[in-house]
C-alpha cells in the first residue's frame, strides 16, 4: 500500500473478495464518530488495478491525527452500506510493545485477518485489513506552522543565510529538487550555475542551481542535479530544517546546516552562532561592505506569508502625521505596501501634488540614503496632461526596495535636493519605529 495526503491504498485482494465495486464507504472510530470517504479502483479492470480511499480520506487522517508509523486496523462491519470501524494503534504504543488488545474473531497477519468461519459473513465483510500510514499521509503546514518552526530555530551568523522545511518532495530517494527563496537567489546569486553544498564536517557535494523560468514575475529557484545525493547521503527526512549559508568564496558555496525534526520538535536545538542578527526574514551580517553583492544578505524562508490587509486613508494619513520630520528642503513620505516592497515589486506612487510642483517633468531621479549609497531610477508621470495623472518611480525602483529591505508598513521620506539633477535623500523609517511614536502619542 502506499498513501498520500489525499488517499491512502488498500490491499487490492481484500477489495475484490469482499468488496467488490467501487463507491462511497463509511469510516467510523469506535466512540462512534464517522466519516464518509470514497473507494475507488482504477482502473476497473486490469492486472495493475489499485484500490484507494480517496474523498474524505484527508479529513479522517486530519481529524484523529494520524501521523507517520500509526498503524490503522480496518474491520468490516455487518451493515447494508460498507463500513469500516477504524481502530488507530499509535506508533509510540506499538513500537513499545504496549499495545496487546486484540479484536475477537480471527487473527492478523501482515495484511488480512479472516473469521473462523468465512461462511457466516457476506462477500463484503468476510475479512479485515490493516495499513500503516506512511509520512506522507501527514496533513501538510500551514503558512503559520512553517513560520513558526522556522522561527523557533535559533540561528546566527556573520554570512547570509536562509532556512528550509524539509517537505516530502524534498527527500527520500525520488527526491529530485528543493526550492530555495527567490528573493534571496535573485537579489545575491543572480544567475543560475554550479554550486557547491558542505556540511560542518568538511564534506562537499556539487550541485546545479536553476532559475525558471530564467525572467519573469513568476520565476522560481531550486537546486536540482546533486541536490537528490545531498539529501540521501545526510538522510534527510521530511520535517528536518536545513540552514543554508553562504560562504564567502569565488564560487557560490553554502554550508549546510541539519537540524532534524526530532531537534527542534523537542526543543533540543539551542545552538547559536556568534556575529549577526536576525529578524522575521532576514539574517544580515555586521556589515554588508566585507561581502560581494551576492553575499550581502539572507533570508529565513516562510512560506507562503499573507499580505497584510490594505489601511484606509485615514489609517494612512495617521501613521505618516505620527512621525516627526523638519527640513528646509521640500520632502513628502510614503508608507510601503505589499505593491511596493518585495522582489516582485515593481513600482512607487509618489503624491502628484508633489511633483508637479517640485519637479514638473517625468526624468531620471537618484535616490540616495544619508550613509551616502546610491540608484538611478525612473520617474513617470502618465498620461503626461491630464486631471487624473500619477506619478510613479519605475526602473531602479526594485532595486532600491530589496537593497534597503524595505517592508510592508515601513516608511520612507523623500527629501528633495538642492542639486543639478532630480535627486531624493531617502530615510527609511521601519514599521516598528512609527508604532513606538504612535504609542508614545497615545500616552501623552
Amino acid at each position: 500500500f502506499n498513501c498520500d495526503r489525499e488517499k491512502l491504498q488498500l490491499p487490492l485482494h481484500f477489495i475484490l473478495s469482499y468488496v467488490t465495486t467501487q463507491g462511497y464507504v463509511v469510516l467510523s472510530v469506535p466512540n462512534g464518530r464517522s466519516w464518509y470517504a470514497e473507494l475507488r479502483i482504477t482502473p476497473p479492470s486490469s492486472s495493475n488495478r489499485v484500490a484507494r480511499l480517496c474523498h474524505g480520506w484527508p479529513e479522517f487522517s486530519n481529524d484523529n491525527n494520524l501521523e507517520f508509523g500509526d498503524v490503522c486496523v480496518f474491520k468490516l462491519l455487518d451493515k447494508p452500506e460498507i463500513s469500516f470501524e477504524v481502530s488507530i494503534v499509535r506508533f509510540a504504543e506499538w513500537s513499545r510493545g504496549q499495545y496487546a488488545t486484540r479484536l475477537s474473531g480471527g487473527t492478523i497477519n501482515d495484511e488480512t485477518g479472516e473469521p473462523s468461519s468465512l461462511d457466516g459473513f457476506p462477500a463484503k465483510e468476510a475479512s479485515g485489513c490493516m495499513s500503516i500510514p506512511s509520512k506522507t499521509s501527514q496533513r501538510p503546514w500551514t503558512a503559520t506552522e512553517k513560520a513558526r518552526i522556522l522561527d523557533s530555530i535559533p540561528f546566527e551568523s556573520e554570512g547570509p543565510f536562509c532556512k528550509v522545511l524539509m517537505q516530502r518532495t524534498y527527500v527520500g530517494f525520488n527526491c529530485k529538487i528543493v526550492q530555495l527563496p527567490i528573493q534571496f537567489v535573485m537579489r545575491y546569486i543572480k544567475t543560475q550555475g554550479h554550486v557547491i553544498l558542505s556540511v560542518p564536517n568538511g564534506r562537499s557535494w556539487n550541485a546545479k542551481l536553476r532559475i525558471t523560468p530564467p525572467d519573469g514575475p513568476n520565476c522560481e529557484a531550486r537546486l536540482c542535479k546533486g541536490w537528490r545525493e545531498f539529501a540521501n547521503d545526510n538522510n534527510l527526512k521530511a520535517g528536518d530544517v536545513c540552514i543554508f549559508k553562504l560562504l564567502d568564496r569565488p564560487e557560490i558555496s553554502f554550508e549546510v546546516s541539519i537540524v532534524s525534526f526530532a531537534e527542534w520538535s523537542k526543543g533540543e536545538y539551542a545552538t547559536r552562532l556568534s556575529g549577526g542578527t536576525i529578524n522575521d526574514e532576514i539574517g544580515e551580517p555586521g556589515s554588508l561592505d566585507s561581502f560581494p553583492a551576492k553575499q550581502a544578505s539572507g533570508c529565513m524562508f516562510t512560506p507562503g506569508k499573507r499580505r497584510q490587509c490594505p489601511l484606509t486613508y485615514t489609517e494612512k494619513a495617521r501613521i505618516l502625521d505620527s512621525i516627526p520630520f523638519e527640513s528646509e528642503r521640500p520632502f513628502f513620505k510614503v508608507l510601503m505596501q505589499p505593491t511596493n516592497a518585495g522582489f516582485k515589486c515593481k513600482q512607487l506612487q509618489l503624491p502628484i501634488q508633489f511633483v508637479l510642483r517640485y519637479v514638473k517633468t517625468q526624468c531620471h531621479v537618484i535616490l540616495s540614503v544619508p550613509n551616502g549609497r546610491s540608484w538611478n531610477a525612473e520617474l513617470r508621470i502618465t498620461p503626461p496632461a491630464g486631471p487624473k495623472c500619477e506619478a510613479r518611480l519605475y526602473k531602479g525602483w526594485r532595486e532600491f526596495a530589496n537593497d534597503n529591505n524595505l517592508k510592508v508598513g515601513d516608511v520612507c521620506i523623500f527629501k528633495l535636493l538642492d542639486r543639478p539633477e532630480i535627486s531624493f535623500e531617502v530615510s527609511i523609517v521601519r514599521s516598528a519605529e512609527h508604532d513606538s511614536f504612535r504609542g508614545s502619542q497615545d500616552k501623552l
